[in-house]
């Protein structure tokens, strides 16, 4: 497993068996959006030994479906496995973002709109149709459980890319995204249900979409208008 692999490797490159994963007593979501078998948040890896790119890239749910032909992938790893994703397509040509997203929401599914204010802080969301809608994304954030099936990506589809400067833009996606999602302070994360999924794609016009996908979750689709 993919997952349990990035950790082996953490473990030989920067000698972690030595962290003291501290327990945590407290989460900071309201309705404890966190794995129920772990009552702990833990301390985030993020190395450039630990990135990839990834050939014929796909993440789907009920009502979405993300696609790359090739991207830059970075995961970010913990104890328990890899909860963070960062995916960078690499553009055919310059300008034109290479992945795609797919949304066809159902009935269940809210669909909202909200403006970003130059500082980033949202106006309140109202709530628009759910009619199905195709994007162009160019990055896009990922939160997800360290079982998620998405994680079990055949290894003749992964070419190791410790290329400093991808590392460098990934992590500016990070510094953006992380402090948003389950996290219990800026090194930390928690651990999402089994089978939750955030993800928050970057368009093509730097608007954002977030989805939150999951059981016993509110299903959305949330588009981000940045104001500028």
């Amino acid at each position: 497993m993919l997952a349990r692999h990035l950790w082996g490797c953490l473990m030989v490159f920067m000698g972690m068996a030595q962290t003291p994963w501290g327990v945590l007593a407290q989460k900071p979501l309201a309705e404890k959006l966190h794995d129920p078998s772990t009552d702990r948040a833990y301390p985030v890896v993020r190395d450039p030994r630990l990135n990839y790119v990834v050939s014929a890239l796909e993440l789907s749910g009920d009502f979405y479906r993300l696609r790359f032909e090739q991207a830059f992938v970075s995961f970010g790893v913990t104890e328990r496995g890899t909860t963070e994703v960062v995916i960078i397509g690499w553009a055919p040509q310059p300008g034109v973002p290479s992945g795609e997203l797919i949304l066809t929401p159902s009935p269940d599914v809210k669909k909202l709109e909200a403006v970003l204010s130059p500082g980033g802080a949202p106006e309140p969301p109202r709530p628009i149709e759910s009619i199905p809608e195709h994007s162009r994304v160019a990055r896009v954030y990922l939160r997800l459980h360290p079982g998620d099936p998405f994680l079990n990506i055949p290894a003749e589809r992964l070419r190791s890319e410790p290329n400093p400067a991808r590392h460098d833009e990934a992590e500016a996606v990070r510094r953006s995204r992380f402090l948003l999602y389950l996290n219990e302070g800026p090194s930390q994360a928690i651990i999402p249900p089994p089978g939750v999924r955030v993800l928050d794609a970057e368009t093509a016009s730097g608007d954002r979409i977030v989805v939150l996908d999951g059981p016993n979750v509110p299903r959305s689709i949330t588009r981000l208008i940045v104001r500028r």
